[in-house]
């Protein structure tokens, strides 16, 4: 039996440094070859001895790095009295379903929504709520199950695509928003990969599917019939104005309802806007028409009491009142807030022969696949004008 090279290190990375934390990770090397993980421990750099491999002036951390280095070596011995010749990454397989498989996912799931509820700066509220949404369907699919969890391990690419179809038949869910609720499910599995708690994530390999959508966006006499209604309503009027300066902005939802009279400046060039979007989290500046900061203007003095830029509502309750606007003003496409921003993207702006790569500075794309989207749509409905158009001059 030829004797193989076989050593255990454990070391921090600085890289991955969390809240003045870094982890810690076990490197096994077999003839040359390694594997690592993640010892889902963390501590603060200073208190790590290099040298020794351990933490400084903590007994139970010590004792806890010691059995991990005590239950590897086990492992590759026996394996290697047993005549069979083992990889680095086998013994870190074989560590890891032994001893961390009791992992249960609701309890991972709990773990982690309470992490980022803390992590305010890089989650928004809509997102964490997303997440407990996520939480909540998957508790309905384990009791269907008639298991009040599963363990991280056990839950394999079937029990993903059984809940695929829970989420779509039980829950009544379209396509597209299952997917990207299975997408953010998949990101808590990477977190437990990451972690070392699993080896791979379930959905590794798995398709996910996307149905094409229609973006609805207003055309130019949509907006001119919403501007012109004549309303009465005091609640309507405010949520039109809001609408309104999206339409004129390209600006989210969350963002407008974010947005701080510091947010805009001005200089020789005209009005901007600057701010982080809540979104993507990345810092946007981009030049105010002069449309959106006159309805901004109107709510000055309001702003200065509420602190808010505009009187944005929740999200739920303007959608009720744009189905009531739409009525009023003759518009038949459903709308809802979003369709503003469409709407900035297609009509205020491609339409007016905006070159394509200032609207991607405008509405803050990462890529340009993601804008071109609204060149085709403002192409098919020139197209289809130009059909209306030959039918008419046909006559």
């Amino acid at each position: 039996m030829n004797k193989m090279s076989f050593s255990v290190r454990f070391f921090t990375l600085k890289a991955r440094a969390r809240n003045g934390q870094v982890p810690i990770y076990c490197r096994i090397v077999v003839n040359r070859k390694k594997a690592e993980f993640s010892i889902s421990r963390t501590i603060e750099s200073h208190r790590w001895d290099e040298s020794k491999q351990r933490p400084k002036g903590n007994p139970e951390l010590t004792a806890f790095v010691s059995s991990i280095e005590s239950d590897l070596l086990s492992i590759h011995q026996r394996e290697f009295m047993n005549g069979n010749s083992i990889s680095a990454k086998e013994v870190k397989n074989k560590f890891l379903s032994d001893e961390l498989s009791d992992v249960l996912l609701i309890d991972h799931f709990n773990g982690f929504i309470n992490q980022i509820s803390k992590l305010t700066s890089e989650y928004s509220v809509p997102t964490v709520k997303k997440y407990k949404t996520i939480q909540r369907h998957l508790k309905s699919f384990l009791g269907v199950e008639n298991q009040r969890s599963i363990r991280l391990s056990d839950f394999n690419v079937q029990q993903a695509y059984k809940f695929e179809q829970f989420l779509m038949s039980e829950s009544g869910l379209s396509r597209n928003t299952t997917t990207k609720y299975l997408k953010q499910l998949n990101a808590i599995f990477n977190r437990a990969v990451k972690l070392g708690l699993i080896l791979r994530s379930p959905f590794n390999g798995f398709k996910f599917k996307y149905q094409p959508t229609t973006r609805i966006f207003l055309d130019q006499k949509d907006i001119d019939s919403l501007e012109t209604v004549s309303l009465e309503n005091e609640s309507l009027s405010r949520v039109r104005d809001v609408f309104l300066f999206s339409v004129y902005s390209g600006l989210r939802y969350s963002d407008v309802l974010a947005l701080r009279r510091r947010n805009f400046t001005k200089d020789k060039n005209g009005q901007w806007i600057q701010f982080v979007s809540q979104k993507t989290k990345e810092q946007q500046r981009v030049p105010m028409l002069n449309k959106a900061m006159s309805i901004v203007d109107k709510y000055t003095s309001e702003a200065e009491i509420t602190g808010k830029v505009l009187p944005v509502i929740s999200n739920q309750k303007i959608n009720a009142y744009l189905k009531v606007l739409a009525d009023l003003a003759g518009i038949e496409k459903k709308l809802t807030f979003h369709v503003a921003r469409h709407t900035f993207a297609t009509t205020i702006t491609l339409s007016n022969n905006i070159p394509i790569e200032i609207v991607k500075e405008f509405l803050g794309h990462k890529k340009m696949s993601t804008t071109q989207i609204y060149a085709q749509i403002t192409n098919q409905y020139l197209a289809e004008s130009a059909i209306r158009l030959n039918e008419i001059l046909a006559q």
